[in-house]
């Protein structure tokens, strides 16, 4: 298992606390542009133990979005711009 600590940067948005690897501030400041190799990317969580209770309070809603009873339709729209 790795750990590590990373700097975050505020980058506006949704990325206020962005954590980024093999970035420093310095970059940061000289407006260098992060790219994909500097974001940070979960892949596995490993669940030490579920038995563990955290928040005894806590009550979950039921998710009943899983099996829906009647069919859902999806509707995309695409805007095409022409210059």
């Amino acid at each position: 298992m790795q750990s590590l600590t990373l700097t975050r940067f505020n980058y506006g948005g949704a990325f206020t606390d962005l954590p980024l690897r093999d970035f420093s501030a310095a970059d940061a400041t000289n407006g260098v542009e992060p790219t994909d190799d500097n974001l940070v990317v979960i892949s596995d969580i490993v669940v030490i133990d579920a038995a563990a209770v955290t928040n005894p309070d806590l009550v979950p809603v039921a998710n009943t979005l899983i099996n829906p009873s009647t069919p859902v339709a999806c509707i995309t729209f695409i805007r095409i711009r022409r210059f």
